[in-house]
């Protein structure tokens, strides 16, 4: 990975979507201010970690993930912002739940991108009722492709086998995904971004991240689909608002941040 400009004063942990890497996140590091380190999140089940299997359940997949990172999410001295898209968003959001059970330092910010509140995470609320994970591989393949439109990249029949597996445990996650608590973050910045092209939630669904934290609240809507954050040339815009949200929480050097820090507004 790229290595953070300077030393390292705040920590990003971003979480990808369904399906997809660490490399979702390639190029951010550039783009932060000084004293800011990218982490981008490698789930098991592919690709540096494709040996190992892919996790089904919510609780696993975060319980493994803030087992790894513990020594970063602890350290007094450099606070950690959490960011995650669509699936990663409900990951993050879990992430923040399960440092407070721990005793970590609460995140600066989390930045919840491109899905629906975790209290709405019950598939009525799902605008496409179709389960993915329960469905077997053409027919699985038939409805993706319906949800999410032809991708070139999985037009090969054995690019399609390899990440079945994957792909079907990612949505086990995001299907039978509920909050584990029902209590909002305590003082946590959230920012919901959406994109005005996806229709996997509305802006209600968006807005509604607000019941899950006692801290500030803010929207941030963006032009493009679904992968808005992931692909040219939409991800231009909102990795420079998260860029410059950042910067209002950098510490000074050899200090925390002061909590409940005010983010600018767009």
């Amino acid at each position: 990975g790229e290595a953070a400009e300077g030393p390292v004063r705040l920590r990003l942990v971003c979480v990808p979507q369904a399906g997809m890497g660490a490399w979702a996140f390639h190029g951010w590091q550039r783009e932060m201010p000084s004293g800011v380190e990218v982490l981008p999140v490698e789930l098991p089940g592919r690709n540096t970690r494709v040996k190992e299997p892919a996790l089904a359940h919510m609780g696993a997949v975060v319980r493994g993930l803030v087992d790894a990172l513990a020594p970063l999410l602890g350290d007094p001295d450099c606070p950690v912002a959490l960011l995650g898209h669509s699936m990663g968003a409900w990951v993050a959001f879990e992430v923040a739940l399960e440092m407070g059970r721990r005793g970590l330092p609460p995140p600066v910010r989390l930045y919840a991108s491109a899905n629906r509140a975790p209290h709405l995470s019950a598939k009525l609320h799902d605008n496409d009722k179709v389960c993915l994970a329960e469905l077997p591989y053409h027919a699985f393949w038939q409805q993706f492709t319906r949800r999410y439109g032809d991708n070139r990249d999985l037009q090969s029949e054995g690019v399609r086998r390899y990440l079945f597996p994957m792909l079907r445990s990612d949505f086990s996650v995001v299907e039978t995904y509920r909050p584990s608590d029902d209590e909002p973050l305590d003082g946590v910045a959230v920012v919901a971004m959406g994109a005005r092209d996806d229709h996997r939630y509305s802006p209600e669904q968006l807005a509604a991240w607000a019941r899950h934290s006692s801290g500030p609240f803010r929207e941030a809507w963006f032009p493009g689909p679904h992968r808005y954050i992931v692909d040219a040339p939409h991800r231009a815009a909102p990795l420079a608002f998260v860029a410059r949200d950042l910067s209002t929480c950098l510490p000074p050097a050899g200090g925390l941040a002061p909590a409940g820090v005010p983010a600018s507004r767009t």
